[in-house]
């Protein structure tokens, strides 16, 4: 629970230091300040420039990003929105960055992960150091939250530590660090066209070959004739 309550604190100073940070830059600028009032709140989730259609943003939507990304981790990732919220932001889960690594490896040494040895993957650059799990499971693990269908977010290993909870579950994927939207920023990023939108998928999820993900993605969007430039 320590770990649990420091995630969300420090994911809240985040969120707050980003929001008076942009509220410093906009303040100034009236005319600038109505048109992010406007995306934010008149523009419908999952719509942006010459994007066609898309997915809205909601817990389970896929994010593709699109070549204008060009920070390292967030380069060709897709990414599994985990939580969706004007007041809240957005969080989700990068699942398509192997790190090549056990979960002991990166995680600290008391959090059990060093009896797991499936491959960690890097969820994004924000609190590396508190784990989180995706599961397919058909029962639901307990303090879990249901993202879509079968798939459930865990922030505790012990949800899949000892044999009798790792046969109750379909598919696992454990990941170190989290990706963190302030409020209105994700919003801001898809009207500037640099995210695409898909709905869930738990193949694609827990798909063998996660570092083919973003290809994939890319092609789902070119057999729609959309004509998007990634």
């Amino acid at each position: 629970s320590h770990s649990v309550d420091f995630y969300y604190t420090e994911r809240n100073i985040l969120i707050e230091d980003y929001s008076k940070t942009m509220f410093g830059l906009i303040k100034s600028n009236v005319s600038h300040s109505l048109v992010v009032f406007l995306i934010i709140f008149l523009v419908p989730a999952g719509t942006g420039n010459g994007m066609g259609q898309s997915y809205p943003v909601k817990k389970g939507t896929l994010l593709i990003a699109k070549s204008s990304i060009r920070d390292s981790i967030f380069n060709k990732s897709v990414v599994l929105i985990t939580q969706h919220g004007r007041e809240e932001g957005t969080q989700g889960l990068i699942i398509n960055k192997p790190s090549g690594h056990a979960p002991g490896d990166i995680l600290p040494p008391d959090s059990g992960a060093e009896k797991l040895y499936e491959i960690l993957f890097i969820g994004g650059p924000v609190i590396l150091s508190v784990p989180s799990l995706l599961i397919e499971t058909e029962i639901p693990p307990e303090g879990a939250m249901n993202i879509f269908s079968h798939v459930y977010l865990s922030m505790s290993l012990d949800t899949v530590l000892g044999e009798e909870n790792s046969k109750r579950h379909r598919q696992i994927r454990i990941y170190a660090g989290i990706s963190n939207w302030a409020p209105g920023q994700l919003e801001l990023e898809i009207a500037n066209g640099d995210w695409l939108t898909l709905g869930p998928d738990t193949e694609t999820v827990f798909t063998e070959d996660p570092e083919g993900i973003w290809e994939d993605m890319v092609k789902q969007y070119e057999k729609r004739g959309t004509g998007i430039l990634i």
